[in-house]
């Protein structure tokens, strides 16, 4: 289980909770989220992403992880998370461990 702050990560039970509240995520937002939490602090490249998430180069056009971030960040700002998920221009992704 990971924690941070009011946001919990069950890797087993493959969902996510802000607070008391469930958050209904895709498979992909789930394994998305759960990488980022995992190097919570750490910046991911995209291309560290395209390889890990979907086992493919990224081309440098694809704009497929940048939606689905998008769609995870309201998810979670809705169901009362602050913003976890920082964009790091030029670099990748970070999940910020504290908000």
């Amino acid at each position: 289980l990971l924690r941070f702050g009011n946001v919990a990560i069950n890797p087993m039970s493959r969902s996510v909770t802000v607070g008391t509240a469930e958050v209904s995520l895709s498979s992909n937002e789930f394994d998305l989220l759960f990488f980022l939490a995992c190097h919570a602090g750490e910046i991911q490249s995209r291309e560290v992403l395209y390889q890990q998430l979907y086992k493919r180069e990224y081309d440098g056009l694809d704009r497929t992880l940048d939606v689905r971030v998008s769609h995870l960040r309201k998810k979670l700002v809705d169901a009362g998370a602050p913003e976890r998920i920082k964009t790091s221009w030029g670099h990748g992704y970070l999940f910020a461990p504290e908000g």
